[in-house]
C-alpha cells in the first residue's frame, strides 16, 4: 500500500499564529499551493508564454479583512510566479493576494469582473502656447496627462491638472482635493483641448489626500496646507482605462532608487493648462531646471517638511507654472529607458515666474512609495475548504495596469530669459540666453522686433547658440513698445516680450484715493479697497504703460481686467497684475493692445484696509477714467498672497472651493 508523502518544506515566511488552527495537528494538515501569472490574453487560464509574476504576496486571510495581519500564513512568489502555504490546519480559509502596484486581480478566485473603459481620441488639434515662458504641445505628446475639474451641463470646468499613475488612478495635488465629494468631480483625458469637447469625462469613486497633508494648524500661525509639504492626492476613477486602445499611457514615479534624476540643475518640464502669459487655456509645457534645494527653501522658509518637496526655475524667473497648473507634473527624461518620469507635482509659489521665487513641486521621490501602496486593486478570494492531507490549488491571473512605452523624446531647448535696454538712448540692446540639453552643438535662429511693429529689419535676424547673446538695435525713438525676442529650432518656438519705455512719451494722468467708501475686491477674502478706471482713447495701434504712484500707501496692487468678462461673472477677467511693496513706490505695467478687449485698470493694495491718495497715469496713449462696474455679487474665492503667504498654484471655481 503506497503512502501519500506531503513535503514539509520550511519556508521562513510562514507564521502559525492560531496554534488551534494552523499547523498543531501533524496529522491534519494541508496545504495550498499556486501560481501568479501575466494574464495577457484575459482568457483566465495560465496560457504558453504568459510568464509568471515574481515578489507577490499571498497569505490566508484568517480575519477576513481584507489585510495580511499580523501572524496570518504568507508567501511570496519566486522567479517562476508560484507560492505555496503549507502547514494549515484542516479548516476553511480564504486566500488573497496583495495585488502589486501597477497590476490588476482579473482571474481566479471569486470577484466581479473587472472591465475596462475605451476612451474616444481627440482630433489633432492645433494648440498654442500657454503656462508662463513655455512652447506649444502637440496632441497627444503627454499621453498620461489628465485635467481635473468637473463636469456640468455637457461643459468641462478644469481646475487642477494630474496624471495617469496607472489605469485606475491619478496623481494630483492635495490642495486640490480638501473637501471634496467624489460625486461632484471628474477626469478628462485624451485631449489637449478643454474647450473644444474633446476627449473623455470619466467619473471618480475615491479621493485619498496623503495622511500628512495638514488641513489646518495644530495651533495659531503654525504652517498647514500647501506650506505643509505632502500635496499629493489620489483619486480613483469609476472605471480602469484601456490605455492601449485608448493611446493613452501611464507614467513611472520618481522612487528612492532613481533620484539621482532630479539633482539639481537637472532639465524638467512642467506640463498644465493654468494660467499662461499668452492668455490661453489649452495645454503647454515648459523646461526649466531643478533649482537648488537650499536656496528654495531659504525663499520659503515659513514652508516645514521640505523635504517632500522640490523646486524648478531660474534665478531670474520667466519660466514657471502658474495658477491653474496645480497637480499637473513636472517631469524629468530617463535618458537609458527614453520615457518620462514623475519628479514632482505642482504645488505653490510666490507668484508665477517672478526673478528670485522658483516654482514648488511635491517631491515625488519621497511620496511614490505611499502611492505605491495606496493606488493598488483589490485581489479576487478563494473560499477553500482543506481537509487532512489535502493540496489544494489557487491560481490568480493579473494583468498589467502601467501602460510604458519608450517615447523618443526629442533633445529639449529652453530660451530661459530675454532683457532689453534702451536706457542709453543710443540703441536698444538685447540679451537672452539658451539652455539646450543635446550633446551635440545647434544653432538656433533668433530674431528681434525691437519696436513691436511686426516689422523686422535684416540687422534684427541672427543666429544664436546655447549659452549667452546678444544684439544691438537702432534706437527706439520716444513712446512704448513691446519689443519681442523669438528663437526657434525646428518646429518649436519660444518667445519673450519685454515693455520698454523710451524717452518721454505723452502722459495722461489722475489723482484718485482709496476710502473706506470702496468696493472691496471680489477677487479675495481679505477687506482690499478697489478703484477702477477706463482706459479711453486708445487706438488699438500703440502699446501703452499704466503707472500708479503713491506717497503714503504701502504695498500697490495693480491689476489689468477684461472689463466685459468682469461685469459678467462678478470677477475674474483678469489680464495681468503687477505689484510693489513700501511707500513712495511706483509699480508699472506695459500693455500690448488686443482688439475687442475693454481695458479698466483696478488700483490696490495688499494692506487690508488700507486707504490713501494716489496718481495713475496712462504713457503713449490713452486716458484714465474712472468708472464703476456693473457686477453681479459673488463669493470671494482666494487671498492674494503674494508678499508673505505662498499662493497654491490653481483657484478652484466656486462653489468647489473649501
Amino acid at each position: 500500500m503506497g503512502v501519500l508523502l506531503v513535503p514539509l518544506l520550511s519556508f521562513s515566511s510562514i507564521v502559525s499564529a492560531d496554534e488551534n488552527r494552523i499547523g498543531k495537528d501533524f496529522f491534519n494538515i494541508g496545504t495550498v499551493y499556486g501560481r501568479i501569472y501575466n494574464d495577457v490574453n484575459a482568457n483566465g487560464r495560465s496560457s504558453f508564454g504568459e510568464s509568471g509574476i515574481e515578489g507577490v504576496v499571498v497569505f490566508a486571510d484568517i480575519n477576513d479583512n481584507g489585510l495580511r495581519d499580523e501572524g496570518e500564513p504568507f508567501d511570496e512568489t519566486g522567479p517562476f510566479g508560484f507560492y505555496r502555504l503549507p502547514k494549515l490546519s484542516a479548516g476553511d480559509y480564504r486566500i488573497r493576494q496583495e495585488v502589486p502596484f501597477g497590476w490588476r486581480n482579473t482571474a481566479g478566485g471569486e470577484g466581479r469582473s473587472v472591465g475596462s473603459v475605451v476612451v474616444s481620441l481627440p482630433e489633432n488639434d492645433i494648440i498654442v502656447p500657454q503656462i508662463i515662458g513655455g512652447d506649444e504641445v502637440t496632441p497627444n505628446e503627454y499621453p498620461f496627462m489628465v485635467a481635473v475639474g468637473f463636469e456640468s451641463e455637457g461643459q468641462f470646468f478644469q481646475f487642477c491638472g494630474g496624471v495617469l499613475v496607472s489605469d485606475q488612478w491619478v496623481a494630483t495635488a492635495a490642495h486640490c482635493s480638501t473637501n471634496t465629494d467624489p460625486s461632484t468631480v471628474n477626469v478628462l483625458v485624451g485631449t489637449n483641448n478643454i474647450l473644444d469637447g474633446s476627449g473623455e469625462v470619466l467619473g471618480v469613486d475615491e479621493v485619498i489626500l496623503h495622511p500628512e497633508y495638514i488641513l489646518s494648524p495644530s495651533e495659531p500661525g503654525m504652517p498647514f496646507g500647501v506650506s505643509g509639504g505632502y500635496d499629493i492626492a489620489l483619486w480613483k476613477l469609476s472605471q480602469p482605462i484601456n490605455l492601449e486602445e485608448s493611446d493613452l499611457q501611464t507614467v513611472a514615479m520618481i522612487s528612492q532608487e532613481d533620484k539621482a534624476l532630479t539633482d539639481d540643475g537637472v532639465l524638467a518640464t512642467a506640463v498644465g493648462w493654468g494660467v499662461s502669459d499668452l492668455e490661453s487655456q489649452l495645454l503647454q509645457d515648459v523646461h526649466l531646471p531643478i533649482f537648488d534645494t537650499q536656496v528654495c527653501q531659504d525663499v520659503y522658509f515659513d514652508s516645514i517638511n521640505f523635504d517632500t518637496q522640490i523646486c524648478g526655475g531660474v534665478p531670474q524667473g520667466g519660466i514657471d507654472a502658474c495658477q491653474g497648473d496645480s497637480g499637473g507634473p513636472l517631469l524629468v527624461r530617463d535618458f537609458d529607458q527614453d520615457v518620462w518620469k514623475l519628479a514632482g507635482v505642482t504645488s505653490y509659489g510666490n507668484g508665477c515666474a517672478l526673478p528670485g521665487n522658483p516654482g514648488v513641486w511635491a517631491r515625488v521621490s519621497e511620496l511614490s512609495d505611499w502611492v505605491k501602496q495606496v493606488a493598488v486593486s483589490e485581489s479576487r478570494v478563494y473560499d477553500i475548504t482543506l481537509k487532512p492531507w489535502n493540496i489544494v490549488r489557487a491560481d490568480f491571473g493579473n494583468q498589467a495596469a502601467r501602460y510604458e512605452p519608450s517615447q523618443s523624446i526629442e533633445d529639449r531647448w529652453q530660451l530661459v530669459d530675454a532683457t532689453f535696454d534702451s536706457s542709453s538712448g543710443d540703441s536698444l540692446s538685447v540679451s537672452w540666453n539658451i539652455l539646450d540639453e543635446s550633446y551635440l552643438p545647434r544653432v538656433f535662429d533668433c530674431f528681434v522686433d525691437g519696436d513691436g511693429a511686426g516689422t523686422l529689419l535684416p540687422e534684427e535676424f541672427v543666429e544664436c547658440f546655447e549659452g549667452g547673446n546678444s544684439i544691438s538695435l537702432p534706437p527706439l525713438g520716444d513712446g512704448v513698445f513691446v519689443s519681442t525676442l523669438y528663437a526657434s529650432l525646428g518646429d518649436a518656438q519660444f518667445e519673450r516680450k519685454n515693455g520698454v519705455i523710451s524717452g518721454t512719451p505723452v502722459e495722461s494722468l489722475v489723482s484718485g484715493s482709496l476710502t473706506v467708501e470702496d468696493i472691496i475686491d471680489p477677487d479675495y477674502l481679505a477687506p482690499y479697497f478697489l478703484d477702477y478706471y477706463d482706459v479711453d482713447g486708445l487706438s488699438g495701434e500703440k502699446a501703452f504703460a499704466i503707472r500708479v504712484t503713491a506717497d503714503t500707501l504701502d504695498d500697490l496692487f495693480i491689476a489689468l481686467y477684461d472689463r466685459d468678462v468682469r461685469e459678467v461673472n462678478g470677477r475674474g477677467g483678469v489680464l495681468n497684475t503687477t505689484f510693489t511693496f513700501g511707500q513712495g513706490s511706483v509699480a508699472e505695467m506695459i500693455v500690448e493692445t488686443q482688439p475687442g478687449v475693454n481695458y479698466v485698470v483696478g488700483v490696490s493694495t495688499f494692506s487690508a484696509e488700507a486707504v490713501g491718495d494716489y496718481t495713475i497715469s496712462i504713457l503713449n496713449e490713452g486716458e484714465p477714467v474712472a468708472t464703476t462696474l456693473n457686477t453681479p455679487e459673488r463669493p470671494a474665492i482666494n487671498r492674494r498672497g503674494l508678499r508673505k503667504d505662498p499662493i497654491v498654484k490653481s483657484v478652484v471655481p466656486y462653489p468647489l472651493a473649501p
